[in-house]
């Protein structure tokens, strides 16, 4: 069964602020330790609610990296120039030359270096 599609986005009519307007941003709830037995819906992150981490395809490793430790995620979607997902790099792809080894054996003789530094 599909869920239904929401509905189209509408923007808001603009309105000028006035001198000294502020805005009102709440404190996230603290974080819990996830355990084993936790339902799905409360572990897994809601891509509908939270903006996704991207990266390009030719994104090296190392900036990759320092993606995922600068926003505080375990997971980057990569995108082509289409902004299409072709790919997931994970923290655990990222440490533990993972993603090095994967690329030395799809290279074939050809230079990745740069992608890799």
């Amino acid at each position: 069964m599909t869920q239904p599609h929401p509905p189209p986005y509408r923007p808001l009519p603009p309105h000028r602020l006035e001198s000294g307007s502020r805005f009102f941003c709440p404190k996230p709830p603290p974080l819990r330790r996830v355990v084993l037995g936790d339902p799905d819906a409360t572990t897994m992150t809601d891509l509908r609610q939270v903006a996704a981490s991207t990266v390009g395809r030719s994104t090296p490793l190392a900036e990759a990296s320092a993606v995922t430790i600068g926003r505080g995620v375990r997971l980057l979607l990569v995108c082509d120039d289409d902004n299409e997902v072709v790919g997931v790099l994970t923290g655990r792809d990222l440490g533990g030359g993972k993603a090095e080894r994967i690329l030395a054996k799809a290279a074939l003789g050809r230079n990745w270096s740069s992608l890799m530094s």
